[in-house]
């Protein structure tokens, strides 16, 4: 039998080597820092403001935190494209996914900035028929107590004591929270002539309540210690009422006082 010759020994396997440039100098190592961050910050640019819409009085710090990183996505995107570092793909993505950031932020304040604008109103309305019917209750205590007469302006009702009446309570919430700077009354008071009771002796000294169709309401306080709130037109028509004339006259001095003056304002004395 003829014996085959010995194999000759085996090599260890030699690793593939980096081609060598003609300067012998090796290229440097393209990093995807802005494209990494372009596309973190382009997803979170999109699901903040879409979160907003779950946050409730927080939502308006998750809309400018997902506008800010929209900005911030398109800037490093747009500079990682513009370098040529590696991860292009990545800065492709993150520029789609801030442009896409831009447009969830036009339709979520679409959506939530009219419901909060509206919940506001509602609540400064609400707030502002509470102011008129505690001034109604505290009217109601002092002619109890005084003969079944009206109180001839607002400081007598406060300096009575009787009903409670305090500052903050002469102070519409279109002025500003409690602790606002405001001194003296959103409302203008005006004793009433005769005995209706349907007569207006208090209201807004002007409409700043929003309505629905982009009108704006006040409310009004009668003197049977109801509030109602109404539009300008249809407040306007209850002025021209006979029972309301001296009212009327009167408002259109209040319109042009200081809040304190409108405090201490007393109507001249009319006939019945």
């Amino acid at each position: 039998m003829t014996q085959l010759p010995p194999s000759p020994p085996q090599m260890p396997p030699v690793p593939p080597q980096e081609p060598v440039p003609p300067d012998g100098v090796a290229p440097p190592v393209q990093k995807k820092g802005l494209a990494v961050g372009g596309y973190v910050l382009g997803g979170l640019s999109v699901l903040l403001p879409l979160a907003s819409t779950m946050m409730g009085a927080a939502w308006i710090f998750f809309l400018v935190a997902g506008v800010l990183s929209a900005i911030a996505g398109l800037v490093l995107s747009v500079s990682a494209l513009a370098k040529q570092t590696a991860g292009r793909g990545l800065a492709i993505r993150g520029l789609v996914l801030s442009l896409l950031s831009v447009l969830a932020v036009s339709l979520v304040a679409s959506i939530v900035l009219p419901a909060e604008l509206s919940r506001k109103g509602n609540a400064q309305a609400a707030g502002c028929g509470m102011n008129l019917s505690i001034l109604g209750k505290c009217v109601a205590i002092y002619r109890a107590w005084n003969h079944d007469q009206f109180p001839p302006n607002l400081e007598a009702l406060m300096d009575d004591g009787s009903g409670g009446l305090s500052p903050k309570d002469l102070r519409c919430p279109t002025d500003g929270p409690p602790d606002a700077a405001f001194h003296g009354t959103s409302y203008f008071y005006c004793a009433p002539d005769g005995d209706d009771e349907t007569a207006i002796i208090a209201c807004d000294i002007a409409p700043v309540h929003p309505r629905g169709g982009g009108k704006k309401a006040r409310n009004v306080l009668r003197a049977d210690l109801s509030v109602h709130a109404c539009t300008e037109s249809e407040f306007q028509k209850l002025l021209q009422k006979p029972e309301n004339r001296r009212f009327a006259e009167e408002l259109a001095k209040g319109v042009t006082m200081t809040p304190q003056e409108r405090v201490t304002y007393i109507a001249p004395r009319g006939e019945k």
